[in-house]
């Protein structure tokens, strides 16, 4: 017999979710003989301390055990569950969870950039870093956004922090971003894009500016639990190699602008501003988007209309990624569709969605993404 499957709210070692009221399930697996629990002993624990003992509880629910504790902010907390089944077989198992920031107020302001406010822009803030084993950055930007600390990305999540009803609520992500630290000189940009907070959203030409006009950014990162950075005035910001993205329409990403992003002259500020029309900031409720498989293209099509198409053999929800290597200046445009008809490529149901990634090249090498659906039509411009 063991015990599987130990998750908190239904979330496998969450970090960073809203938590209350707190509920550990579990599965039982190869239990043989065994037909039903006799007790289960379930221990929370933080550093070596045990702050919750239930005891050999026999009414134990294994899909919702709720335990009414006192739990703090920006915590970890180990857990273990032990179940004896009626056959007198034990198994014991252990997990973990995380607190976010719950009700602790936060040392961080809103920030935007100052610049025009239609232009997507990266934010970015240069510290120091004496020696940390831990390192937890506390996150939300919108409408959509990506963090980097020294070059490398915050989390596995795309997207963040997600379509949600942002009038009500929003919701602030926790990475662990430990590996990145270095001793010395370290930075952290945040990539800022419309999202469904202000850009296109809806049919016949939807709405913009639906939850806000700009994009906006709150931030702290801790270190070994003590308040390393935090968004005030002293971030900087400037244009965006991504000049333009939308949820339907795609993504126009300039790899010359990018080259500017590592000349550290030329940078804009930033000035404090709440974003308006918004609720209250808390603890994250939505799982992440992640990346759950890859595909290979099956079948590179030659149509009548003279398109190169890159056939995945199934209709998916992701992005593609190429290298490519073509002179300064040219640029390479993808567009993707869910079907072809009469053996050419159709996404004219897409009615005004565009749904193309354009990458306009700086002469050099490079790796990029875009969203694909089934197919895609690739084209090379002067």
């Amino acid at each position: 017999m063991k015990l599987v499957e130990l998750k908190v709210n239904h979330v496998d070692a969450p970090l960073g979710f809203q938590i209350t009221p707190l509920s550990f399930s579990w599965k039982i697996e190869d239990a043989g003989e065994a037909k039903k629990q006799k007790w289960t002993r379930l221990c929370i624990f933080c550093g070596k301390d045990t702050i919750f003992d239930s005891g050999e509880d026999a009414c134990a629910d294994s899909l919702d055990y709720q335990v009414d504790i006192k739990l703090l902010p920006r915590t970890c907390y180990c857990f273990s569950v032990e179940v004896m089944a009626d056959n007198g077989e034990t198994a014991k198992a252990e997990s973990s969870f995380e607190t976010g920031k719950m009700d602790e107020e936060w040392a961080a302001q809103w920030i935007t950039p100052d610049m025009d406010a239609a232009t997507p822009a990266v934010l970015k803030k240069t510290f120091t870093v004496d020696k940390a084993s831990t390192a937890r950055l506390y996150i939300c930007g919108l409408g959509v956004y990506e963090a980097y600390i020294n070059g490398q990305k915050a989390g596995d999540e795309f997207l963040a922090p997600g379509y949600h009803s942002y009038d009500f609520h929003l919701q602030a992500q926790v990475y662990d971003v430990s590996k990145y630290l270095k001793e010395g000189e370290n930075e952290i940009e945040v990539w800022l894009a419309d999202g469904w907070f202000r850009g296109r959203l809806g049919f016949d030409g939807g709405y913009t500016n639906l939850y806000g006009d700009k994009c906006y950014l709150i931030a702290e990162l801790y270190a070994d639990n003590k308040l390393l950075v935090k968004t005030d005035e002293s971030w900087k910001s400037k244009e965006s190699p991504v000049v333009f993205s939308n949820i339907y329409d795609g993504e126009i990403y300039d790899a010359n602008i990018a080259d500017e992003l590592k000349n550290t002259d030329n940078w804009n500020g930033v000035y404090i501003e709440m974003p308006k029309k918004c609720g209250a900031l808390s603890d994250r409720y939505s799982l992440p988007i992640v990346k759950k498989e890859t595909f290979d293209v099956i079948t590179i099509l030659h149509t009548p209309k003279n398109e190169t198409v890159l056939d995945f053999g199934q209709e998916i929800t992701g992005w593609v990624e190429f290298d490519c290597f073509i002179p300064k200046g040219m640029q390479i445009r993808l567009t993707a569709s869910e079907i072809m008809q009469d053996n050419c490529f159709y996404n004219e149901n897409y009615r005004t969605a565009k749904s193309e990634f354009v990458y306009r090249s700086n002469g050099k090498r490079a790796h990029f993404t875009m969203e694909a659906r089934h197919c895609l039509k690739s084209v090379i411009q002067a």
